[in-house]
């Protein structure tokens, strides 16, 4: 608000958060059902065995204007 930026002495101020990969929703039993084993085969295809999971990504940030 207005308020808050004359107080702070800046004349825009915004706050950001972006995340991905944060939630999956499926009835597959290992950890991603995207994940491939031995690289990009057609045939091992969500065979997660001894594969790491995707990773989950959060960032955050400011953007101010003086």
């Amino acid at each position: 608000p207005n308020k808050f930026c004359k107080k702070i002495h800046v004349s825009n101020f915004r706050w950001f958060l972006s995340c991905q990969n944060a939630l999956v929703w499926t009835n597959y039993n290992g950890w991603d059902p995207e994940v491939n084993r031995e690289g990009s085969g057609a045939i091992t295809q969500g065979v997660s065995y001894l594969s790491p999971p995707q990773s989950k990504i959060i960032s955050t940030g400011f953007n101010i204007i003086f």
